[in-house]
């Protein structure tokens, strides 16, 4: 069925421009070029053989070429993710960098708060203590000031 459709090609092809070649107007009109030998069945064939060569070369060039840029695109995925990774690594050290500084904070605000309570409540202590020795002091003595 290929070779009938393809000699039924070349035909139809050798044939339409036989009758260009007849019906343009020429130079000459007398002296007719005669008109190419009409390819063989064999030619016909090398002609179609050598088209589906040049055809598949064609393909397998492009799908190389689309494999080799499947590859660049697939190489830039990685190093984009690598990147990414790498910035997020960064900052979780920055955060992890941050919570410890604010933990010792808490810590150092934490011990300053408990000193200052210890030291208020020595110093309301003393107070109490020297208010309630005043006290002693001017009832016991009967002095009144």
């Amino acid at each position: 069925m290929k070779k009938t459709r393809s000699h039924l090609a070349v035909f139809a092809a050798v044939a339409s421009l036989s009758l260009l070649a007849a019906c343009s107007e020429g130079e000459d009109k007398k002296a007719a070029p005669t008109p190419a030998a009409a390819p063989t069945a064999q030619q016909a064939e090398v002609v179609v053989e050598e088209s589906v060569e040049v055809v598949k070369e064609s393909a397998d060039n492009a799908a190389e070429t689309v494999k080799q840029e499947a590859d660049k695109a697939e190489e830039k995925a990685d190093e984009t993710t690598q990147a990414a990774e790498s910035e997020a690594d960064a900052t979780k050290s920055k955060v992890d960098e941050a919570m410890d500084a604010v933990g010792k904070k808490a810590d150092e605000l934490k011990d300053a708060t408990a000193e200052a309570a210890k030291d208020v409540g020595e110093a309301i202590e003393s107070g109490t203590a020297k208010a309630d020795e005043a006290i002693q002091n001017a009832v016991g003595n009967g002095d009144k000031k």
